[in-house]
């Protein structure tokens, strides 16, 4: 009768080394893939510290230029939201909507509807009746490579359409660029990429 309990106890730990073999991968990779991506987290947390929630630009993944981005232009980016109507404005009345439309590739400062209210009614009035200085301005937010805010970060300045060398910084908790913070970036589209500055560029 004393062998019944021994012969219980052998197999009850032969189940338990079984499930240990059997469920040990799958805890030690369902642990190494929490670990791993709470580093990846804590790194994108890192990264993106200085900038701003994606609010109405989250449908643009930054990552890649797949599916419908893969068909859109820096200009559908800035079309889809009442937040740069006036520099939509500029683009118009300077005849370059069809030169941001072609293939790029293309990195797009774009001046929210409040940068362009900073400036005063004169400056407003006198760009909007002078034509070669709307295409100057517009110019100046572009630059024909496409820029990441990686690629903006190891750089000390970038050259626009204009030829305008814009000085590239990090002063406070933003990159600047041309002396525009950069508010949110890496908005991804087929040509290029758009990068949204709270200041206009002149």
């Amino acid at each position: 009768m004393s062998e019944q309990p021994t012969f219980l106890t052998q197999q009850r730990w032969t189940i338990v080394f079984a499930l240990v073999l059997a469920l040990g991968p799958l805890t030690a990779l369902t642990l190494g893939s929490k670990y791993a991506g709470e580093e990846t987290i804590a790194r994108a947390e890192a990264g993106d510290r200085n900038y701003d929630a994606p609010g109405p630009f989250a449908a643009y993944d930054p990552s890649s230029t797949s599916g419908a981005a893969a068909d859109t232009t820096v200009l559908d980016i800035t079309q889809n939201t009442a937040l740069f109507q006036q520099f939509e404005q500029a683009i118009e009345q300077a005849g370059l909507i069809d030169v941001l439309k072609e293939d790029g590739p293309f990195t797009l400062f774009v001046p929210t509807n409040s940068a362009f209210d900073a400036l005063s009614a004169d400056q407003r009035q006198a760009l909007m009746q002078d034509q070669q200085a709307l295409i100057d301005l517009v110019s100046n937010h572009v630059v024909r490579a496409r820029l990441g805010i990686t690629d903006l970060l190891q750089a000390d300045q970038t050259e626009t359409l204009s030829g305008k060398s814009l000085e590239l910084s990090a002063p406070g908790s933003r990159l600047s660029v041309g002396g525009s913070e950069i508010v949110q970036s890496n908005l991804v589209a087929g040509n290029g990429i758009v990068h949204v500055i709270n200041r206009v560029i002149l």
